[in-house]
């Protein structure tokens, strides 16, 4: 992979990210910006923001899915930082970017607390699964917030 010769680990992975952004545009106030990791004509991840512009404030949901093979290996993390830089590059009157995860999904949590997300809110019975209460942390990102947490990022693929 990219270990091998000729290859440094921020090419290898540059190789490995089309872009999928924008998917798709919907009314005046709704935009998709997406970017997904191909490997070997499959589709390993997905990292979406769906922004919403309105009149008086912009926000953006955010979501991410790594299939489990390539969990653990920092696919998440540049996905999220590729996606976040750019609704934050391209959106200049967005506040913040909202999202809600499982209160006992850690790895997850730890990443979000990385990219500079903070908890906001708990919320108990958000959601069912296979007829299971689910509960949630609701958590927000400014841009200060993610520039400063992604500070260090750059260093390790420079």
């Amino acid at each position: 992979m990219y270990n091998s010769p000729g290859y440094s680990r921020l090419s290898f992975l540059k190789k490995l990210i089309i872009k999928l952004s924008p998917i798709n545009k919907f009314k005046y106030h709704r935009v998709f910006v997406a970017y997904a990791i191909l490997l070997e004509k499959r589709i390993v991840g997905l990292c979406h923001i769906e922004v919403y512009i309105l009149k008086n404030i912009s926000y953006g949901i955010y979501g991410i899915v790594i299939i489990p093979p390539f969990q653990g290996k920092g696919l998440g993390k540049l996905l999220s930082v590729l996606t976040i830089a750019k609704v934050f590059n391209k959106f200049n009157n967005i506040k913040f970017i909202k999202l809600y995860v499982d209160y006992d999904n850690l790895n997850a949590i730890k990443l979000y607390r990385k990219l500079g997300f903070r908890k906001i809110a708990f919320h108990k019975n958000f959601d069912i699964r296979y007829n299971t209460p689910v509960h949630c942390y609701e958590m927000i990102l400014t841009k200060d917030n993610f520039l400063k947490a992604i500070q260090n990022f750059y260093d390790l693929y420079i």
